[in-house]
């Protein structure tokens, strides 16, 4: 959308004199559409690499003058900016963040958001959206099969022995 520029003049009636020019213009209207496909990559305890699909606007809409990345933590808000679809983005400490970008351009208003992912920086877990489990929750949920499976062996034995001696009265 076209940005329209303004000046006005206020006339005094009956005195002919024009006040000094007042200067506005209007501003685009938001990106309609959102980036896509936010995801993360090179994930440490202290910085992640977040990357996504551009905007693809039609040629009659405004265009992307940068994008406007979010992350959260415990109710903390980091904001960060980026002119090319990634960002390497240092992280302020070790825990559970949530991450969102949105288009952005001269105007006040935001694109709607990409998808929102999910990442855990706090110990050994990695993970998005609960889509895909690292090597670390891997081997967490195989244990606690493992736990499972080998808790059902001892007690079948123990049972079997135990019916075993009531066979043998």
């Amino acid at each position: 959308t076209p940005i329209t520029r303004f000046g006005l003049r206020r006339e005094t009636i009956g005195i002919g004199r024009y006040s000094d020019e007042y200067k506005a213009k209007t501003h685009p209207k938001a990106p309609s559409k959102g980036p896509i496909d936010l995801k993360y990559a090179n994930l440490t305890s202290e910085s992640v690499d977040l990357k996504w699909t551009a905007v693809s606007l039609p040629p009659d809409e405004a265009t992307v003058d940068y994008y406007e990345i979010i992350l959260k933590i415990d109710g903390e808000k980091m904001e960060y900016r980026s002119n090319i679809s990634r960002r390497h983005v240092t992280l302020s400490r070790p825990g559970v963040y949530t991450a969102t970008v949105y288009a952005r351009n001269s105007g006040p208003h935001r694109s709607p958001p990409s998808n929102i992912i999910t990442f855990n920086t706090d110990g050994d877990i990695t993970q998005d959206t609960g889509k895909s489990l690292s090597d670390g929750a891997l081997t967490a949920i195989i244990t606690s099969c493992g736990v499972f499976l080998l808790t059902i062996v001892i007690i079948s034995f123990w049972y079997y022995l135990y019916k075993r001696k009531d066979r043998a009265k």
